[in-house]
This record gives C-alpha cells, sequence and structure tokens, in this order.
C-alpha cells in the first residue's frame, strides 16, 4: 500500500487501514517532513513527526507545563545521558510532575494526526513490519479522532475532492461494530447519518437538504472515514474519479435552464404550495406507497435545492425557492412515517374537496396574493377566537422554574388567545399572541414558524426570559441556528443569572453541539445555584470515569524518537 496523497488522501487511507484493521506503521512524507502513524487492528494507537513544532518539549512549553530554561537543561541532560527519554529527565530533575506527562504525550500524538488530515500532497507507503515502541497510546475513541480530523480541514476542496464522483453510492455499514459504536456526532453529522437509512447515491443525499452543501460532505467525508458509512462499490481509481467528475459536470450543464423559466417556475409552485397539502406538495396521490413518495421527494428535492442556484436569484425569489424546499422536506417527513401519515390523513379526511386522483397543476401566479391571504385568514381562524365586546385574555408569563426540577418543556395543551375585536393592542399584547402562536408552531413541531414567532416577542419585550427560552429551543432543532440559539440562553442568563435552569439549557445545548467542556462548566454553574439539580449531577456524573482514569507513568518510551525516524525512513 503505497502512493501519492493527491490520490488518495489520507481521510481514505485511514478509512482504508480501519476497515480492513491492518496493524503497522503509515509512513508519510512531504518535502522535508516526514511523520509516521502506528495501527494496531485498524486502530491508530501512536504518532511521531519531526517537525521541532509538534515535539513533546516544545509542547510542554508552549502550553505552560515548563518553561523554556528548563527545557534546555533537560535537551543537555539527555543528551548527556544517551538512552533516556526528555520526559523521564524531566520528571527525575522535578521540572514537572509524572501525572502531568502522559495526557500530553496523547495530545501531542493526536495532534500530529489531526495535522495529516489536511495535507493535500506528498507521498505515504504502509509497513506492516513495524509496531508502535511505545508504552503510551491513545486512549481516545478511534472514530472520534476521525470525525475531530475530518472536522478541523479548512480547505473544503480536499473534501469535494474525494467526493468528485457525486454518483457513488453509500450505506450503513455491514459491520456492526463499525455501525454501531456509539459516538458523540455533531449535530449535522447525526442529521446526515440518520438520513443515510440504506444505499444512495451522494447526489441523492445532497439534495435531501436540511444542511449546506459543504457541511453535508465534510459530515459524510467524517462518517466515511470513521467506518461508520462504507462504499457500496470498491473505491475507484483516480482516472475514473476524473471521468465520472466531468461527466457529472457535463450533464449539469446540460441541463441548466434558463434563469426566466426557473424565476416563472418558483413564483409558479410557491403560489400553488400556499394551499397545498402534503400530497399535493409531492405531487402523490393519497394512495401512493412508500417508494412513490420517497421517489417524488427526491426528484423535487433535487429539482428546488437552494444550493444548485447558490446566489444568481434576486433575494426575494431565493426567499421563495428556500419556502418550498421546506415545504417539500416538512411533507417527506409526515408521509414518510407511518404513524405520523395516518394522524395526516385523519386531519385532513374531511377536506373538502378530496380526492385519490393527482394533485392539480400549479395555479397561475397571479393568483398567488390572494390564495395566501386566504390561507392565513383560515390558519388561525382556529386558534384565535374574537369576543367583541370583552378585554383581551391573557395568560400570565410563568418564568422558568428555579429548582432543581426538569427542565419545563411546552405545555402539552394548544394555547387560546381572546383578543378584542377592533382595538390596538399594545406591544406587550402583540408579544404575548405571538409568543402563543410560537407555542402552537413548536407543538407542530414546524420549528421555522416557531421561531419567527417568538423573535417577534423578543423583539417586542426583550427582557421576558421565557420568550428567549422557547427562542432557543425552537433554534436548537436547527444546527444552522446553534448561535443564535446560544446567543438568546447567554441573554436569558444576564437578565436572571441566579436561575439553574437556563444554564441547563445552555449545557444540554453544547452537549449537543459536541462542546463537552463548554457543556461541563454550565452544568458546573447551574449546581453552584441549585446543588441538588438532577440534570446537572446525571450530566457531570457521566464524565466521571473519564477524570478519575490514571496510567502508570514509570515507562514513557523505550527508544528514542529520533532512533525511531532513522529506522522508519532510512535509504534502502
Amino acid at each position: 500500500m503505497n502512493g501519492q496523497l493527491n490520490e488518495k488522501p489520507f481521510p481514505e487511507l485511514i478509512r482504508e487501514v480501519r476497515v480492513s484493521r491492518r496493524s503497522g506503521v503509515l509512513r508519510l512524507s512531504q518535502e522535508k517532513v516526514m511523520k509516521a502513524v502506528f495501527f494496531e487492528n485498524g486502530l491508530p494507537v501512536f504518532a511521531i513527526s519531526n517537525l521541532k513544532s509538534e515535539q513533546l518539549g516544545e509542547l510542554l512549553v508552549r502550553i505552560g507545563k515548563i518553561n523554556r530554561e528548563d527545557f534546555e537543561r533537560a535537551s543537555a541532560l539527555v543528551k548527556a545521558n544517551k538512552g533516556k527519554r526528555l520526559g523521564t529527565i524531566l520528571a527525575e530533575n522535578g521540572f514537572i510532575d509524572q501525572a502531568e506527562i502522559i495526557p500530553v504525550v496523547r495530545q501531542q500524538v493526536s495532534e500530529i494526526i489531526y495535522s495529516l488530515f489536511e495535507w493535500e500532497t506528498g507521498e505515504y507507503i504502509f509497513d506492516e513490519k513495524v509496531r508502535a515502541d511505545s508504552d503510551i497510546k491513545l486512549n481516545t475513541f478511534t472514530p472520534e479522532i476521525i470525525l475531530e480530523g475530518v472536522r478541523r480541514i479548512k480547505n473544503e476542496s480536499l473534501i469535494r475532492a474525494i467526493f468528485n464522483d457525486k454518483g457513488r453510492k453509500v450505506q450503513p455499514a455491514k459491520d456492526p461494530q463499525l455501525r454501531f459504536q456509539g459516538v458523540n456526532l455533531l449535530p449535522a453529522e447525526a442529521f446526515v447519518l440518520s438520513r443515510v437509512d440504506g444505499p444512495l447515491a451522494i447526489e441523492e443525499i445532497l439534495a435531501m437538504g436540511g444542511l449546506p452543501e459543504n457541511e453535508t460532505l465534510r459530515a459524510l467525508c467524517g462518517l466515511v472515514s470513521a467506518g461508520i458509512i462504507e462504499y457500496c462499490e470498491p473505491i475507484r481509481d483516480t482516472a475514473q474519479r476524473k471521468t465520472a467528475a466531468r461527466t457529472s459536470t457535463n450533464q449539469q450543464s446540460n441541463g441548466n435552464e434558463s434563469e426566466a423559466k426557473i424565476r416563472e417556475e418558483i413564483l409558479r409552485t410557491a403560489s400553488f404550495y400556499n394551499n397545498a397539502d402534503y400530497y399535493e406538495v409531492l405531487g402523490v396521490t393519497r394512495s401512493a406507497t412508500p417508494d412513490e413518495i420517497k421517489k417524488a421527494y427526491y426528484s423535487l428535492a433535487k429539482k428546488f435545492h437552494p444550493d444548485r442556484y447558490h446566489r444568481s436569484l434576486e433575494v426575494d425569489i431565493r426567499s421563495k425557492l428556500e419556502t418550498i424546499f421546506a415545504k417539500v422536506s416538512e411533507a417527506y417527513e409526515v408521509l414518510k412515517n407511518s404513524e405520523a401519515r395516518e394522524k395526516y390523513d385523519q386531519k385532513i379526511k374531511a377536506k373538502p374537496g378530496a380526492t385519490e386522483s393527482a394533485p392539480p397543476p400549479p395555479p397561475t401566479v397571479s393568483d398567488s396574493t390572494a390564495q395566501k391571504a386566504a390561507s392565513t385568514n383560515a390558519k388561525w381562524k382556529e386558534k384565535i377566537q374574537d369576543n367583541a365586546g370583552q378585554k383581551e385574555k391573557t395568560q400570565p408569563n410563568v418564568p422558568p422554574p428555579r429548582s432543581s426540577q426538569p427542565v419545563p418543556q411546552p405545555q402539552d395543551a394548544k394555547p387560546t388567545v381572546i383578543v378584542t375585536k377592533g382595538q390596538a393592542l399594545s406591544p406587550a399584547q402583540q408579544a404575548d399572541l405571538t409568543f402563543k402562536r410560537g407555542q402552537v408552531f413548536l407543538q407542530e413541531k414546524n420549528y421555522l414558524e416557531a421561531v419567527q414567532m417568538f423573535r417577534e416577542s423578543v423583539r417586542l419585550i426583550p427582557d421576558n426570559v421565557q420568550y428567549r427560552i422557547y427562542l432557543a429551543q425552537s433554534l436548537s432543532k436547527n444546527p444552522k441556528w446553534f448561535k443564535e440559539a446560544e446567543q438568546q440562553l447567554l441573554k436569558a442568563s444576564e437578565l436572571e443569572p441566579y436561575n439553574a435552569s437556563i444554564y441547563i439549557r445552555l449545557g444540554l445545548l453544547y452537549k449537543q453541539a459536541g462542546m463537552p467542556k463548554r457543556a461541563e462548566a454550565k452544568f458546573r454553574d447551574a449546581l453552584s445555584i441549585d446543588p441538588t439539580n438532577r440534570i446537572a449531577l446525571r450530566e457531570l456524573d457521566t464524565n466521571k470515569d473519564e477524570q478519575n482514569q490514571r496510567s502508570d507513568l514509570k515507562s514513557l518510551l523505550k527508544s528514542d524518537i529520533g532512533t525511531i525516524f532513522s529506522k522508519l525512513f532510512k535509504k534502502k
């Protein structure tokens, strides 16, 4: 196994070694830089580098474990005592406590491996005869190392090069040990994994939407490299990839429509979707099979995916396009689930004009305004009751609990709002009204509309903590809205600094986003306010074993790094 990295990038190399469970050393070189990763049964356990900045002593100085003077004195002692490792010298002479060395060595090894994910050029060769001569080995779960390495790739073109052939199919790993690994996935990675429920082409996964194309490809790259998802057929060689990429590009160019026709179709479809049910949105009958629904969804998702048109459309047209795509995705999410579909069928059973025929063609653009108004009025007719002659009745805002009870969820009962007919509402009344609308949308899992409602409530009454909490809860449903969800909860914590439930929500948000250290800090903040908080205690307890792990520090390395390099990279 040897070759060039521009033909087989490092993520694919580590995937291949992992899936085949090989043992040995993968040597990589780029001009004068040389690195090596040691594997045992497909798992990376150790790594070395000839870069000065990646040596143990430099890392200890950089992170403040020792100062430069101590490092230089220890280096001189290493030269005078050949055969002794730097770590041993440092510990024996009191420059650093032995307990602090092993985690730094593991950090050093991890950083060397992470750096290789960004190598675009260089040579590699795998030698199955060599083993790691070290008592310190990585204790981090291997798939998480691989996923983190892919997350750190800055050059998106490197990831795109891996998936040049959009027609290639992937599927969940057949090996249960690879498929069910209990990895801590980021929301984007979990989202993509949930969509790959069988053999799917890369282009089909991209067409599903929900994430920008670059985020979807990065998540796919991590999942495939970690072995959680696998290719349905062997990897093609470079010539086949380039041919497939050219074919895909030509097909896309030949399929481009004129901008005028695109705009016309977007406007016509957006108008039609205003009053369309989910079956009409997908263009299928109510007796359609799951396969027919799936095919209809893929076709529409590919046709109306916002990323397909990039920035060539005006803002208002692109906004309509995003609405169409969201509606298509929403329809598919309901109709693909048998239970959700049955409930939806019951909901629309009494709808006038319901038939088993295929839906009518979209109406003309000129009908859109009237249809949108009719749709809006009908939508809220059942949710807002007018009571002439009465003052507005609203439910008082109940602040989040400050006790150790679980984080509150929205009430099951849909709120009813009674407003005075013909009377102007104050900002507080408007905020309360939009808040209750947002609760309805949240209960219906219509998170986009819920976010819009709660944003309006926050805009009207910025100091209302409950509004911000509900807005953050809705935003947390989409990984692209993470930053805004975090900002809302941080602002809420400023308004009510002694509300433990806000810190719990922040901790859970960070945990969901794959930020364990931030999550732990927020759970501890909650405990400082409420020492008996069950959620905080439970979440912190899961990390206890990792914090208590300690290794035997008597022997760090059995041979000198320089000696290892001379053996690994010597000319034959």
